[in-house]
């Protein structure tokens, strides 16, 4: 039965781009995706090559899967973070932040994710601000004083981007002047 490694594959992606997104992402490959975390220029991203990466990862694993028969447990985890790919282009890239071909949650559960998401975006620095996965989120509570129109969050989490961005680069050539 593939369906088993499907669901491993879907859930162990979501701890795994926890896992990467907290350590990784906000660590040692921040300087790729620092751009996810500031104004986009254009309809693409330096960030957007991890899914690319990702992406022909999860395209190889089914290529290779589907030559050893259909109950593969590499076929079925691959199509598994496939899924989770397509999953976290659609309510991440598309509702979330309103790429490519936007479109408002229609659940109260997706605005909830968008509005999970927004928290994280917040703080445009390395150290970031939880939450760090997507699909599975602590419920928003009502205290986070986020705008409720996408228009006015959007434009709210760019000024604030742009100014946390100021503030560490003056923290930064601080720290440097310091050393010298």
């Amino acid at each position: 039965m593939i369906f088993p490694f499907i669901a491993i594959g879907l859930t162990g992606m979501e701890i795994f781009s926890y896992l990467v997104h907290r350590y990784v992402f906000h660590g040692l490959l921040w300087f790729i995706h620092r751009s996810h975390h500031l104004p986009r220029k254009g309809r693409l991203e330096l960030n957007d090559s991890f899914s690319l990466f990702f992406g022909s990862l999860a395209c190889l694993g089914i290529f290779v899967g589907s030559r050893q028969g259909l109950q593969s447990p590499v076929l079925g985890i691959s199509m598994g973070v496939a899924l989770y790919g397509m999953l976290y282009f659609l309510f991440h890239d598309m509702m979330t932040h309103r790429r490519f071909s936007p479109f408002e949650p229609l659940l109260k559960i997706l605005g909830q994710l968008r509005q999970s998401h927004r928290k994280h975006h917040q703080s445009s620095s390395k150290k970031g601000q939880e939450p760090y996965g997507f699909l599975l989120f602590r419920k928003p509570r009502l205290d986070m004083h986020l705008p409720a129109t996408p228009f006015s969050a959007s434009r709210r989490v760019r000024d604030q981007t742009d100014q946390n961005v100021k503030i560490e680069d003056r923290q930064e050539k601080s720290r440097q002047e310091s050393v010298k």
